[in-house]
């Protein structure tokens, strides 16, 4: 009997430690991959995305995908010491990869960007605009790139030939780098056939006119005239439409490398440059930052010359991406932003973080331009909308139905709301001005942000930046000449009436001229290379005497 009672306590202790072992095989070796395929499936789908991963939905999935990632590897943690002979290779792999890092994170979370932008921003400034939630939400992208790295250690590992696997992943985390491509470019200058410098005219007023007519210029926030097309984008862009029936429309008004955010597009408009580097490294950098383009005669240097008030609102932070500096060095105009807009007579506050409701806006600059025009001084007033700059937009406090956020995941709605309270704004100015003697410029300042939820939908379609003036000089008609935003900066000048030396003004060609403009023709890839390669143009813009 006590046998038999032994051989059942044995057979139920092997029934046991079957069970047990089949429960570690179902573990170990499918529950672990089942964590890994999630965790690396988050992660995939996350860089999916062009228009970048929001905030939320980081916060939300990063603790999901740590947890999952942490199960796979106490899953998989008998395998994970690596082997001697492939240390060093994986210490190379996690340089390579930290170098890649904060390239992966800001992708991730913004969507598809100019590199150079990103480096041209670190150098300029972020002002208000690295909040708390923005600081978290690159952090969490941090944490899902670090897994991401590690989970393509792990592949490699599982390789046949893991040394080899390792030297692939290296050669492939350096080849994606866009830093590296562009450390490299900034070593080397251009070839010699490609230098523009010679290309690049100083403006020379020769003629002003009896009566210098008063300037204000209307920057729409990414609201291209590709908007148009209301089968696609529906009624947002009708407001700016009903404008061109009384207003000298520019329809095909393109887009140059190195002028896709707002400080290069204001650069472009207004002193007929792309936003070339200063330098990045001590062996070319230019200057320290303190002044902006110096060598760069620009539109309100020479209306400062010709007499003009300059002054200056926006409806975001005038700290950020170099929009204080570039503003002090050219005319050193006074400047308003968000951060003296909380409390606008008859208006609630209406702000955010780093900006202020367009509305708001709207209303400080028609009571500024008000007094401007009750005295004596030929004024110049530029103003900046901030409501569609994505990739959320924010809708201002009028245009808001009952119960609608503030905050608008589609930018359609925030730019249908701009671009009404635009319209309304240049009526009021009809009212207000002597339209006789204003010219009104309304122009975007670049196509809209690649990470705006209907990027896709833009990129079929032919793009084109609005342009049009209203007012004194400017005979109502269509002009289908093409140009881009450099051309801007001479045709303003035409339009008021100054008689110029040549039509061009730094690389930009008057759009009434019969001559081309410039880079219409050239690749665009290959252009920004050279924009950012011409070291002797980089200096004689950037350097200070």
């Amino acid at each position: 009997m006590a046998d038999e009672g032994t051989a059942i306590v044995n057979n139920t202790t092997d029934t046991k430690q079957g069970a047990a072992s089949r429960l570690g095989f179902f573990y170990t070796r499918i529950l672990k991959w089942v964590f890994f395929t999630l965790a690396i499936g988050l992660v995939l789908l996350s860089f999916e995305n062009e228009s970048g991963v929001r905030a939320e939905y980081l916060f939300m999935g990063t603790p999901v995908l740590v947890v999952f990632y942490a199960l796979f590897l106490h899953a998989n943690r008998k395998s994970s010491t690596p082997v001697r002979k492939r240390q060093t290779l994986e210490w190379l792999y996690w340089i390579a990869a930290i170098w890649l890092l904060p390239w992966a994170a800001l992708r991730l979370f913004f969507g598809v960007f100019e590199i150079y932008a990103a480096l041209f921003h670190l150098q300029a400034g972020f002002g208000s605009a690295a909040d708390f939630t923005t600081v978290l939400a690159i952090i969490a992208s941090t944490i899902i790139v670090l897994i991401a790295f590690h989970a393509a250690l792990v592949l490699a590992r599982k390789f046949p030939l893991p040394r080899l696997a390792l030297l692939a992943a290296i050669v492939v985390v350096i080849a994606v780098n866009p830093l590296n491509k562009y450390m490299v470019e900034q070593q080397f200058s251009a070839a010699a056939s490609d230098y523009l410098l010679p290309e690049l005219v100083t403006p020379e007023v020769v003629g002003a006119p009896e009566r210098l007519p008063n300037l204000i210029i209307i920057y729409l926030e990414g609201m291209e005239r590709t908007y148009r097309q209301a089968e696609a984008f529906g009624p947002a862009y009708a407001p700016i439409s009903r404008l061109e029936d009384e207003a000298v429309t520019f329809e095909q008004i393109g887009q140059l490398p190195l002028t896709e955010w707002t400080m290069a597009g204001m650069v472009a408009g207004q002193c007929g440059v792309p936003l070339v580097p200063r330098g990045f490294f001590q062996k070319n950098r230019a200057n320290d930052g303190s002044v902006f383009m110096p060598g760069s005669t620009c539109l309100t240097d020479i209306l400062r010359a010709q007499g003009y008030r300059l002054e200056n609102l926006t409806g975001g932070d005038k700290d950020f991406g170099g929009l204080a500096a570039f503003v002090a060095s050219h005319g050193n105009g006074a400047f308003t932003d968000y951060q003296q807009l909380d409390e606008v007579p008859g208006r609630a506050p209406d702000d955010w973080q780093w900006g202020v409701g367009d509305a708001n806006m709207f209303d400080a600059a028609l009571a500024r331009i008000g007094a401007l025009e009750a005295g004596d001084q030929p004024f110049s007033f530029i103003l900046q909308t901030a409501g569609p700059h994505g990739p959320k937009g924010h809708i201002a406090a009028p245009c808001r139905r009952p119960g609608e956020a503030q905050v608008s995941n589609s930018i359609l709605r925030p730019l249908e709301c701009t671009a009404q309270l635009t319209e309304a704004f240049v009526r009021n100015l009809q009212n207000t001005v002597d339209m006789d003697n204003t010219l009104i410029v309304l122009m975007s300042d670049h196509f809209a942000h690649p990470f705006v939820n209907v990027a896709d939908t833009l990129a079929s379609y032919e793009r084109r930046n609005t342009v049009m003036f209203i007012g004194a000089g400017a005979t109502p008609r269509r002009i289908t000449k093409p140009g881009t935003m450099i051309d801007v900066f001479p045709t303003i000048l035409a339009t008021m009436g100054f008689d110029m030396a040549t039509d061009t003004a730094g690389f930009g060609v008057s759009l009434y001229a019969a001559q081309p403009g410039n880079f219409l023709r050239g690749d665009p890839e290959t252009l920004a290379r050279v924009f950012r390669q011409d070291i002797d143009l980089a200096n004689a813009l950037w350097r200070s005497e």
